[in-house]
């Protein structure tokens, strides 16, 4: 069995740790311009409280705008 899946304009971003552990993660959708829309934002427990879900939003927020300043961040 194959599945083939397109994710156009969908960014996944994650953080991962010095030991190459993903410790959080984030979706960011950008199909429905001009919006852009964070699906969905992770952060590890033991990594709570650190600025990890902070930044990954810092970098949705760059990424939405880089190139296109159309997109209205939400």
């Amino acid at each position: 069995m194959s599945v083939d899946v397109k994710l156009k304009n969908v960014k996944v971003l994650l953080a991962i740790n010095d030991e190459g552990e993903v410790i959080g993660k984030v979706t960011l959708d950008l199909a429905h311009k001009p919006y852009a829309e964070i699906v969905n934002l992770m952060v590890h427990p033991s990594y709570c409280g650190q600025g990890i879900g902070k930044r990954l939003v810092e970098v949705c927020i760059r990424i939405a705008r880089i190139g296109d300043s159309t997109y209205n961040i939400l």
